[in-house]
């Protein structure tokens, strides 16, 4: 009845029962966050039978239930023993009220991660099933880097095994993350982001641990943590160079000695700097961390195009728009930019292009690019269009021109049409480097190609 009395001043609604088999209907009548449960109910009884009988049926019916054992002070190694079972915590009689309602507190705030990590799984699966945001179905590319990069990935995935992505900002190491979480057998359970980066560092070891069982004051501060609310998914770590060398370590001796914690930790270490690769090499040797590095977008050239014309479709759609197509001049600049800002920049100057413009053909002109690498280097003919000008389709041939040259015609018309059609043949239709040969600008090269219907 004291009990009784005590929680009431502390929470919203408190149920009792002196009989266990009332139970399984209390249960199922009232949405009950958290059960005190008694190890002994008959006088005389000592051993917590009775107790541990109970538990079980009661995780049997709800394995996401909140269970705090009340046992003497004899019987805390059964107590003890109940948390193996499932039990979250246990108090001892007589107990002391204040740290009675801190336990409950906390147990509490448990049950609310726990309910808002089964409500991420459904949402999870939810989007999954719609293919919304399954990162399976993304596409990042052909080139053989990637490739090999991704081949490692669906091979990590399959194991439990903690992941490092190395590699700079804007390569979507979160969407290499999602994609190693949802092939992996974790995939309808918990995928959880944490950047230390955005959050404050006084609530740093709040948002990892939760607080300790202490003053009452403070437990109604607490929640259970992430380390907690994640259990059976996967937690993806961003920013880590913002935490503390002391959390680092916490961390570390919890991921690495906590039995019962069912978690996977992909970690973002991001370029790499003398302090990352200290930790680096730290949670490498702790955690025997397997490595993935994804290649900025500049080092993996042949990904450009490619990518390029995967975002534009996307954004048509996205913003309701017929698919645009891009000329081989706007694939040659797009090929040529040194996007420093990674994939991240490239997929925002496609979503930029296709907000403003509402031209079919996208040339190099509305994009506006100007940070040029390797400005001579050719855009490989896979990547190149016949070329097109007024929605017509011009297939040009090196035979054309040389049986006009045979003719010798000397109609100077004919001779400047001969002449450019040699030029884009010679280059394949790149107008920066045929414009280049001829002695023209582009605009003077585009309005000859006009006056020719090329």
């Amino acid at each position: 009845m004291a009990g009784r009395l005590l929680l009431k001043r502390h929470f919203k609604q408190v149920l009792t029962t002196h009989q266990p088999e009332q139970l399984p209907q209390l249960l199922a009548q009232n949405p009950v966050d958290v059960i005190l449960l008694d190890m002994n109910f008959c006088p005389g009884e000592s051993q917590g039978e009775q107790g541990v009988i109970w538990l079980k049926q009661i995780m049997a019916l709800d394995s996401e239930a909140v269970v705090i054992m009340i046992t003497a002070h004899g019987s805390v190694n059964i107590a003890v023993e109940a948390m193996k079972l499932g039990a979250t915590d246990f108090v001892t009689k007589p107990w002391q009220n204040e740290k009675l309602v801190a336990t409950v507190t906390l147990a509490l705030k448990l049950k609310q991660s726990k309910q808002e990590a089964s409500q991420l799984r459904h949402t999870n699966q939810v989007l999954n099933q719609a293919n919304m945001v399954d990162a399976v179905d993304n596409f990042w590319g052909n080139s053989v880097s990637i490739q090999k990069l991704l081949q490692a990935a669906l091979h990590l995935s399959r194991s439990d095994k903690h992941i490092i992505i190395l590699g700079e900002k804007g390569g979507d190491k979160a969407l290499l993350a999602k994609q190693i979480h949802q092939q992996s057998k974790r995939a309808e359970q918990a995928f959880i982001s944490l950047d230390f980066a955005a959050i404050n560092e006084s609530l740093h070891a709040l948002k990892l641990f939760g607080e300790q069982q202490g003053a009452v004051k403070e437990a109604a501060k607490s929640q259970a943590g992430y380390l907690s609310a994640s259990h059976g998914g996967t937690l993806y770590f961003c920013g880590l160079s913002y935490l503390s060398e002391t959390l680092k370590a916490r961390l570390i001796e919890h991921a690495s000695h906590n039995k019962a914690l069912d978690l996977r930790f992909i970690f973002d270490f991001g370029q790499q700097t003398e302090q990352s690769n200290q930790a680096l090499a730290t949670f490498k040797q702790a955690l025997y961390c397997s490595e993935l590095t994804l290649a900025p977008l500049r080092q993996r050239k042949d990904d450009i195009v490619p990518l390029s014309i995967y975002y534009l479709k996307q954004f048509c759609h996205k913003y309701q728009k017929p698919v645009k197509q891009l000329s081989n001049d706007a694939k040659q600049a797009l090929y040529n930019n040194a996007w420093l800002g990674n994939v991240s920049a490239l997929r925002h100057a496609i979503e930029r292009v296709v907000i403003l413009y509402d031209d079919v053909a996208l040339d190099a002109h509305h994009f506006s690019l100007s940070a040029v690498t390797n400005e001579g280097l050719a855009l490989p003919p896979e990547f190149l269009n016949p070329i097109e000008h007024n929605g017509h389709r011009v297939q040009a041939t090196e035979q054309e021109p040389q049986k006009l040259e045979q003719e010798q015609v000397l109609n100077l018309d004919q001779v400047e049409q001969v002449t450019i059609k040699r030029a884009l043949v010679k280059h394949q239709f790149n107008i920066s480097h045929a414009a280049k040969e001829l002695g023209l600008t582009r605009a003077s090269l585009y309005r000859r190609m006009d006056k020719y219907d090329l």
